[in-house]
């Protein structure tokens, strides 16, 4: 008898360990079929599976951004937490004939040449017939058919967010160059108020998802082996 709890226990644990990298797997399912360009950052906050003992081990989600885009939340204000960045400048201007601190930061954005989000074929065109270090002035994006848009909480933007597009060298580990597109776009406590909100996020919520499908490839996988 002895020998045959041993193989249930054995098995048991082999069960815990498939379910769990299972687990995993699907979580990365889940990212990669409803994130976009943040996909990686979930995928990247995915532990690896970790065991506590024989029948007990765990996966997890790491970081804030990523449990932001697990849970979801509601439309909240960007420039409280560029405010509080340690890349900021910290500015004194004189107001009124006092001393006023304030705040600025310039923001990156990398545009992609492919695949969902990139830019538009118009856009890419001209961006790519750049010098390295020139831009796109805003007239010729006016030219392309980019105006301001408004953002998802009714914003209306000062510049299309084409305007000055540059065109830059990216140089990798391997020593490889790569052209990369970036826009930049400055915050300050100067802002306008109702800028930079972001509109929130409803989450992916793969967690209770694929608990449960864990748990049925957990009872399938016992029912086989035993």
């Amino acid at each position: 008898m002895t020998d045959i709890y041993k193989a249930i226990d054995t098995v048991a644990s082999d069960m815990v360990k498939a379910t769990l990298s299972y687990a995993r797997d699907e979580l990365i399912y889940e990212a990669n079929t409803k994130l976009r360009s943040t996909s990686t950052d979930y995928k990247q906050a995915i532990s690896a599976v970790t065991m506590e003992g024989p029948l007990k081990g765990y996966v997890q989600l790491n970081g804030k951004f990523p449990a932001l885009l697990e849970n979801g939340c509601n439309k909240f204000d960007e420039k409280i937490g560029f405010s509080k960045s340690p890349k900021r400048t910290k500015v004194v201007r004189r107001v009124d004939g006092k001393n006023e601190p304030g705040w600025y930061l310039t923001i990156p954005f990398r545009h992609r040449t492919a695949g969902r989000g990139s830019l538009p074929p118009k856009i890419l065109k001209a961006a790519k017939n750049l010098k390295y270090g020139q831009y796109l002035e805003e007239s010729l994006v006016r030219d392309l058919g980019y105006s301001p848009q408004r953002s998802n909480t009714g914003y209306k933007w000062k510049n299309s967010k084409y305007d000055y597009l540059v065109r830059k060298t990216k140089t990798y580990k391997s020593g490889a160059k790569r052209s990369q597109y970036l826009t930049f776009r400055r915050v300050s406590d100067k802002s306008d108020p109702k800028s930079w909100f972001h509109p929130g996020l409803k989450g992916i919520k793969a967690f209770p998802k694929v608990s449960k499908k864990a748990e049925k490839f957990s009872y399938d996988y016992l029912e086989a082996n035993l």
